[in-house]
């Protein structure tokens, strides 16, 4: 079963989603046609992680606002580094006002990224997205 509202603790991620191709959606309307093109691309449920709603944005909690020190302290290293602040603000916004954000792992292989990117671009996702070693690129 695919993953929805992951508990984070409980994921590969640890504080982006390394190696995952990403896409944020406003509605939630198109989600039944992702998980469906995902699946015939390829990829299993255990790829998959849908965050949605308040709860979604809680859990991903990108500023570590709700998982202690250590994770906060380790979040602002990671922007000294590589500043996602302002995708991480525009995720965080639309979760809350009832979107969502796909991420499927793609364990870096570009063959998966590749058909990732392809399957959330033709579902019209706002913002694509693969999460590389520290480095975004947004598609």
């Amino acid at each position: 079963m695919v993953s929805i509202n992951p508990v984070a603790s409980e994921t590969s991620k640890k504080f982006s989603p390394t190696n995952h191709v990403t896409g944020l959606f406003l509605t939630t309307e198109r989600l039944p046609a992702i998980l469906d093109d995902l699946q015939a691309a390829g990829f299993s449920d255990e790829d998959i992680e849908i965050f949605s709603g308040h709860e979604g944005a809680e859990e991903l909690d990108f500023n570590g606002k709700h998982k202690g020190v250590v994770r906060r302290l380790l979040h602002d290293l990671v922007m000294a580094l590589s500043d996602e602040s302002q995708l991480q603000d525009q995720i965080d916004d639309a979760l809350r006002e009832g979107g969502i954000f796909v991420s499927v792992d793609t364990r870096g292989e570009n063959t998966k990224k590749e058909q990732a990117i392809q399957v959330l671009e033709a579902n019209y996702a706002e913002d694509v997205c693969y999460w590389g070693h520290l480095a975004v690129e947004r598609f």
